[in-house]
């Protein structure tokens, strides 16, 4: 990876590592970092709407040469692809994803480590809650999966530099290069 590649976009299951990854590599190219979940997330769990957060995206997008944008918003899908240059898609087994996914949120919960603009998760959040992190995962994980497949093959013969990653050590290979 270098900085050839300075429009990227990172996508992938809920807990797969998107957020670590842009961060590892906006450090590793210099590169600014914008993490949509952050974008979205207000205090209190209450969010900007997705017409807001279309238009904070578009002006963002609009006034940076290069960066790493993470994060699956399906209504600015469209408008991120149309000003990327990469896409990697972080693509792991079910179950590596939901331990993951456990482990963060466990860490979020115990360490009470913000997120989302300032969110802490909470252990009824996550387990009893109708929007249950956990639970989005496991109903979105095969609609994203057939999501992000159909994307790489729409993709194939265009400018956009599609990276498909099915395992951890993979990432860890990109973060070399």
């Amino acid at each position: 990876m270098n900085n050839r590649s300075s429009r990227i976009h990172i996508v992938g299951s809920c807990g797969c590592g998107k957020s670590t990854l842009s961060y590892k590599l906006s450090k590793k190219l210099n590169i600014e970092h914008i993490e949509l979940d952050d974008l979205f997330w207000l205090p209190g769990w209450n969010h900007i709407g997705k017409e807001r957060l279309y238009k904070v995206v578009e002006e963002k997008l609009n006034n940076k040469d290069s960066w790493i944008i993470s994060g699956n918003y399906s209504n600015i899908q469209t408008l991120i692809h149309q000003k990327c240059d990469t896409i990697i898609w972080l693509d792991y087994y079910f179950l590596t994803v939901l331990s993951r996914l456990f482990y963060r949120t466990f860490r979020r919960v115990f360490l009470k480590e913000e997120c989302c603009n300032g969110n802490r998760e909470s252990l009824i959040k996550t387990f009893l809650d109708k929007e249950s992190i956990i639970l989005w995962m496991i109903s979105n994980f095969k609609r994203r999966k057939r999501f992000y497949s159909n994307l790489k093959n729409e993709l194939k013969d265009s400018d956009i530099n599609f990276i498909h990653l099915t395992k951890p050590s993979q990432v860890k290979n990109l973060l070399k290069i």
